[in-house]
């Protein structure tokens, strides 16, 4: 019990400095290099897979040997350098040129060769993720998109960039979750992203509130 306590804590801590301090489209990051060091600690803490659970996601993904996918917010890479291998080809989608090159210098080091071919960063704007029309297959939003200002009209881009049929998958955290005030300003429920969804047009396929420990996942497809 005192070690699941402590786990507990831990996870919590850390998902507090990485939505107080920083998530890939807050307004507040730090600028010394000291800094992202720590905030790079801050999105790999050495127990991420045993709660963020990749598999489950990529589970839903599919067989995605013949898709792109588009990994919005990427932050360090943790899902785009695990997608490299199982995806066609994955576009890390970043506004912080620091990450961006993170990811590059990553890949290179952790990916074979013909792995890292397949991940290609881009930078992008804070309001537009610069998606050619039907670009990608499907997007995954992690962590994300509570600091998305404008949700709905960011959604209705993501979906002009998608093919038809092409599937969004966002993870986030429940509001629950969260000990500090300002940090639940961030999240936004999943109630609230279906009808967002709705909004931008797309339809809901699955809401999964329970496979993961802190957060929620929201699966909807593109139709038109």
């Amino acid at each position: 019990m005192m070690k699941n306590s402590r786990l507990i804590l831990l996870v919590t801590i850390g998902i507090t400095l990485l939505f107080g301090a920083s998530c890939t489209h807050s307004q507040e990051r730090p600028t010394e290099q000291g800094d992202f060091d720590e905030l790079v600690e801050t999105y790999e803490p050495k127990d991420r897979d045993i709660w963020q659970k990749p598999e489950v996601i990529f589970q839903l993904l599919g067989d995605m040997s013949r898709k792109t996918i588009a990994d919005v917010g990427a932050g360090t890479g943790y899902f785009s350098i695990r997608l490299a291998p199982k995806a066609h080809k994955v576009l890390a989608l970043e506004i912080d040129p620091r990450f961006v090159s993170y990811i590059d210098s990553v890949k290179v080091q952790t990916l074979p060769k013909e792995n890292a071919a397949k991940l290609t960063t881009r930078l992008v704007e804070k309001n537009n993720p610069k998606l050619a029309a039907g670009e990608v297959d499907d997007v995954l939003i992690v962590n994300t998109f509570g600091y998305i200002k404008d949700k709905v009209s960011y959604l209705e881009k993501l979906k002009k960039g998608m093919k038809k049929g092409g599937r969004i998958i966002i993870v986030d955290y429940r509001k629950e979750n969260s000990s500090r005030k300002g940090f639940a300003n961030y999240l936004v429920t999943f109630e609230e992203v279906e009808t967002m969804l709705k909004e931008a047009g797309y339809t809901r396929l699955l809401t999964d509130n329970y496979s993961l420990d802190y957060q929620y996942i929201i699966m909807a497809q593109k139709e038109d």
